[in-house]
C-alpha cells in the first residue's frame, strides 16, 4: 500500500511482480462498526501480465576492415530507437548484446562499444567464413527483465591468401656448359587486399624440380627474394616436368602458385677431339670447330641454311660466362667461315656463340 491505508476507504497498492493474478490473489474489504466488523467482500486481483520487451525487429552487419588479415573488423548496429510500454509489456531501457560465439565467433572481441552500446564494433583473428554456429545476440533491457533475443549469423566471409602472381620471366644469362644460368623475375609490385584476399607481403620460390630441375641450385638471391639466378650443371633441353614456382606469402597464408616450364635448351659442349658437326639450340643450324682442341687458332664453319648475305657476330666466352673475344664473319650462300687467330686464349674449354640476324646458337 502506498497511498491510503487499510482503513482508508481507498488505497492504491504497487505490485513488484509482473504475472498475472491467479486464483488465490484476492483483496478483501468490510465494514466495521461499534456492533463488530461485516461479512467480507473478496475480489480476485484484475492484474494482468507485463511481459519483458520483443526482441529488436533487425541487426544490421557492417563490414568495416574485411581484408586485413588477422584483424577483420564487423560493425553491429540495434535500432535507435527503444520500444516504449504497452498495455502488455514494459518499456525498454537499453541494450544487451551477447558476444559472438561459435567457432570463428570465439575469436571476436569487442573493440569499439560495449555489451549495453547501440553499436559495437568486433574484431575477429579468424580468417575463416562464418559456420552455421556462428551467431550474435541482441535484446533489449527495461525493469521487466530483459527482453527477447534476436539472434542473427555472422556474415564474415573467407579471407585467403592472395592469387598466382600473374607473371614469371625467365632469362638466360649465361650459357656455359655445365654451367648455365638463368634468372627468374617474379613481379616486383605486391597485390593489394581485396574482400577475399589478403594484401602480399613477399615472395616464396619452389627451386627448380623435374629431371633437369633438380640439377639447379640458387647462386643469387634466396626463396624469398623477387629476383632468384640458378646455375645449372645439365646442359640437357627442358622437358615437361622441370618447372619453377613462385607464390606470394601473406599474413593470410600463401598463395596461389605461379609455375612455368624451365626455358633451357640442349646445348652441345666439346670437350676434346677432332672436329664435331653438331645440331645445337634446337636449330638446323650446323656448326664445326677445327682444330679441337687448338691453341687459340682454329676456323668456325657454321651451316646457317640463310642463302643471303648477311653479317654475323661471333663470340667467344669462357666457363664463367665472360666474353674474352668478339669478332665478325659473313653469312654467304648458306655458310659462315671465321678464322679465328687469338694465342693469348688461356688453356680451358669456351663456348663459340654465333648470331646471324637474330638468332643466336653456340657450340
Amino acid at each position: 500500500i502506498d497511498s491510503g491505508s487499510l482503513t482508508s476507504r481507498t488505497f492504491t497498492a504497487t505490485f513488484t511482480s509482473n504475472a498475472a493474478a491467479a486464483t488465490g490473489d484476492s483483496v478483501k474489504v468490510y465494514f466495521t462498526s461499534y456492533c463488530g466488523t461485516s461479512l467480507v467482500k473478496v475480489s480476485k486481483l484484475s492484474n494482468t501480465a507485463i511481459n519483458v520487451p520483443a526482441a529488436p525487429a533487425s541487426l544490421t552487419i557492417q563490414p568495416v576492415l574485411t581484408n586485413v588479415c588477422g584483424a577483420r573488423k564487423y560493425r553491429y548496429i540495434a535500432p535507435a530507437v527503444l520500444p516504449i510500454e504497452t498495455s502488455t509489456t514494459g518499456a525498454a531501457t537499453g541494450y544487451l548484446w551477447t558476444a559472438p560465439f561459435g567457432t570463428l565467433g570465439s575469436t571476436g572481441t569487442i573493440d569499439s562499444g560495449n555489451v549495453n552500446s547501440q553499436i559495437i564494433t568486433v574484431t575477429y583473428t579468424s580468417n575463416a567464413a562464418a559456420a552455421t554456429g556462428d551467431s550474435i545476440k541482441l535484446q533489449y533491457t527495461s525493469v521487466c527483465g530483459n527482453g527477447v533475443f534476436k539472434a542473427s549469423k555472422l556474415s564474415n566471409t573467407v579471407l585467403g591468401g592472395p592469387a598466382a602472381p600473374a607473371s614469371l620471366t625467365i632469362q638466360l644469362k649465361s650459357d656455359v656448359c655445365g654451367a648455365r644460368k638463368y634468372r627468374y623475375i617474379a613481379p616486383a609490385v605486391f597485390p593489394i587486399a581485396t574482400t577475399t584476399a589478403g594484401a602480399a607481403t613477399g615472395y616464396l620460390w619452389t627451386a627448380p624440380f623435374g629431371t633437369l630441375g633438380s640439377t639447379g641450385t640458387i647462386d643469387s638471391g634466396n626463396v624469398n627474394s623477387q629476383i632468384i639466378t640458378v646455375t645449372y650443371t645439365s646442359n640437357v633441353a627442358a622437358a615437361t616436368g622441370d618447372s619453377i614456382k613462385v607464390q606470394y606469402t601473406s599474413g593470410c597464408g600463401n598463395g596461389a602458385f605461379k609455375a612455368a616450364k624451365l626455358s633451357n635448351l640442349a646445348k652441345v659442349c666439346l670437350t676434346s677431339g677432332t672436329p664435331i658437326t653438331s645440331r645445337v639450340e634446337a636449330t638446323t643450324t650446323k656448326a664445326q670447330v677445327y682444330p679441337n682442341p687448338n691453341n687459340g687458332n682454329f676456323t668456325l664453319n657454321v651451316a646457317t641454311g640463310v642463302t643471303a648475305k648477311a653479317t654475323a657476330t661471333v663470340q667467344i666466352v669462357d666457363m664463367l660466362g665472360k666474353v674474352v673475344m668478339t669478332t665478325t664473319a659473313t653469312n654467304n650462300n648458306g655458310s659462315i667461315v671465321a678464322n679465328i687467330n687469338n694465342s693469348n686464349l688461356q688453356n680451358g674449354v669456351y663456348t663459340v656463340k654465333y648470331t646471324v640476324g637474330n638468332v643466336t646458337n653456340s657450340i
